[in-house]
């Protein structure tokens, strides 16, 4: 079992409106995504009100890997917050992750 650091570094950039956060130990990272702009199709109401709806979105609006998901959270005026974990070093530059980055930039 490999144990995992719990101190963090965060990066607030407010003209993106994301918050991007990872902890490096060895290969795995945990990052921190908000997204602020939704596709079309999705019900912003719903989105709010129920965790489940938060992470079909994740998995089939951006294509996040289900195991990859942490948790989802709505915050502030209509926020996804997105954390993901166990990200390889390798998968920083896989499509969904590149994605990610865009659409929460």
């Amino acid at each position: 079992m490999q144990n995992i650091m719990l101190s963090h570094c965060y990066h607030f950039d407010t003209k993106a409106d994301y918050y991007f956060t990872f902890q490096n130990q060895e290969k795995n990272m945990e990052s921190i995504f908000v997204v602020k702009k939704f596709e079309e199709g999705w019900d912003t109401e719903e989105l709010i009100h129920d965790t489940f709806i938060q992470e079909e979105y994740c998995i089939h609006a951006l294509e996040i890997p289900d195991d990859k998901i942490y948790g989802t959270e709505m915050i502030g005026n209509g926020l996804l917050e997105i954390v993901l974990t166990d990200i390889s070093k390798n998968e920083l530059n896989d499509d969904w992750y590149i994605n990610l980055s865009r659409v929460s930039a």
